[in-house]
């Protein structure tokens, strides 16, 4: 028992790892769109206002994916005579 204790203190396989602190995903979005626009100043203002625009672009988008997915199976149905009145 003595030498299982030894050998858990002194384990040359155990490694610490420094910690380093991790970037919300605001920041790394806000670092790539510099990266990409690098002759616009981007101000967390700025970011938050325009990441809102984006938010609702994709709302937008999928909604009308679905609505349209929807439409083209009702008029599947009505051409195959599967709806019934």
């Amino acid at each position: 028992m003595m030498d299982e204790n030894l050998h858990l203190l002194a384990n040359p396989n155990h490694c610490y790892r420094k910690r380093i602190p991790q970037e919300s995903i605001d920041e790394k979005i806000t670092l790539l769109l510099k990266k990409k626009l690098p002759g616009i100043e981007i101000t967390p203002h700025d970011y938050s206002i325009n990441i809102l625009k984006i938010e609702n672009l994709f709302f937008e988008t999928y909604q009308k994916r679905v609505v349209s997915t929807i439409i083209e199976e009702i008029i599947q149905k009505t051409e195959n005579e599967q709806i019934l009145f």
